[in-house]
């Protein structure tokens, strides 16, 4: 062997076992890498660059192997370097989760991060609480977490007989709900996105019991995660999935300044903010009725956000124009702060997509850029309903006077940027 070409080799390894070495255990599960050339990546608007999956679990195979697919898809799609994990509990620790926008955790079936002090809760901490980073769990990585269990679950109002937030284990605070029971494998349902405002009562209980009308807005009611639902439908019927039931909604759950003894340092744990429910009352619902049945939340968390979908167990994720693929994908984005702040020009990472959802028998319409746009609104036989200009950056337009049924509507920008979403009228 020729001695140069010998050194060469040498060199090459040596520097791969320094790259090994510097990013810990990730760099070495690279399931896909970033394209930097990537549409998306090349967007100034782009943050999520880099995302961790970690599915450590004894169970849920097939959930797993059919989100690491979907996950890969997405990450082919839109540049950003995916690593996939599914190491003993311990695995994670700060230099793996350094450089990395969000961290997935995915049917784990318990605590993966172990005791409370434990390095690998630490590292999580601080990724969340200081340095502001995302965390999404899916499926059984909400499940069997201690502390939400029994008396502490079902009215969820800290009082004298209930263990204070910092008693709880990291990822039970972050999920506000325990698990309490699923419905068969396959089980259809309605699937819609939430849009409550301060002060509805919500509307799709099957026993006609209204719960206390919400404090907080959600969903696309909520300006902040309003972007996630841009060209998604509104709702979906017969989306098959073990849905589950919890011990309560996490809808009222409040701000809580939480002591985390691990840091040293109190940090608020907001509000739940409710993105996708549940219609148990066009769904035939045989699990356990909640009335209000929220599957798909996000919170805040120091400087950081956490987020939880319940879909996953089984074949939401199997084709590749899935909803719920997309809506993770949307979700995503939303972690990694790519519109935080919506239409809202006043924050400087703001969606620059129009925002369209349905008030009632109203279709909201929010302007993302200034000038003039191109509105148009079709039924579902392609005839037009609706065509006008409308001006005005962050201006609300309210469209009535339509029929009860299925719209398409688009936007076009001044600047190109098309927006389109289906709606429907009750």
């Amino acid at each position: 062997m020729n001695s140069r070409f010998f050194f060469r080799i040498l060199q090459a390894m040596a520097a791969a076992i320094l790259l090994c070495g510097a990013a810990g255990l990730s760099r070495a599960e690279v399931m896909v890498a970033r394209d930097a050339n990537n549409p998306y990546q090349k967007n100034p608007h782009a943050k999520l660059k880099h995302v961790l999956l970690y599915d450590k679990a004894p169970g849920h195979g097939t959930g797993r192997a059919m989100l690491r697919a979907s996950m890969a898809r997405l990450a082919v799609k839109y540049g950003f370097r995916l690593d996939t994990s599914a190491a003993a509990i311990g695995y994670i620790q700060d230099s793996v989760v350094a450089g990395v926008d969000v961290v997935i955790f995915s049917n784990g079936d318990a605590d993966v991060l172990g005791p409370m002090n434990s390095p690998s809760t630490v590292a999580m901490e601080k990724y969340i609480y200081q340095q502001g980073k995302a965390m999404l769990m899916v499926h059984a990585a909400g499940a069997f977490l201690s502390c939400y269990v029994g008396p502490y679950s079902e009215g969820f109002v800290w009082g004298a007989s209930e263990p204070p937030p910092s008693e709880c284990r990291f990822l039970a605070r972050a999920l506000t709900r325990q698990y309490y029971q699923h419905a068969p494998v396959g089980t259809p349902a309605r699937i819609y996105v939430d849009s409550m405002v301060i002060g509805q009562m919500y509307p799709r209980g099957p026993l006609g019991t209204l719960p206390a009308a919400t404090q907080y807005n959600h969903g696309v009611g909520e300006v902040e995660t309003r972007a996630i639902f841009t060209g998604l439908p509104r709702a979906v019927d017969g989306l098959q999935d073990e849905w589950w039931s919890f011990y309560s909604s996490p809808r009222r759950y409040k701000d809580t300044l939480v002591l985390v003894e691990n840091l040293g340092a109190s940090y608020v744990e907001g509000r739940v903010n409710v993105l996708l429910s549940l219609d148990e009352a066009a769904s035939n619902w045989t699990g356990r009725v909640m009335n209000d049945h929220p599957i798909s939340w996000t919170r805040k968390m120091g400087k950081g956000l956490a987020a939880f979908n319940a879909s996953g167990h089984d074949s939401v994720y199997v084709r590749n124009d899935s909803v719920m693929e997309k809506y993770n994908w949307r979700l995503l984005r939303y972690l990694a702060r790519d519109f935080v702040g919506c239409t809202n020009p006043a924050f400087l990472e703001y969606n620059p997509e129009a925002s369209i959802s349905t008030r009632g028998t109203k279709i909201h319409i929010t302007l993302a850029e200034p000038g003039e746009h191109v509105l148009r609104v079709l039924e579902v036989s392609g005839k037009q309903a609706l065509a006008r200009n409308v001006r005005g950056q962050g201006a609300p337009v309210q469209i009535s006077g339509l029929k009860p049924g299925i719209y398409f509507v688009r936007v076009t920008a001044p600047s190109g940027a098309k927006t389109a979403a289906r709606v429907r009228l009750f």
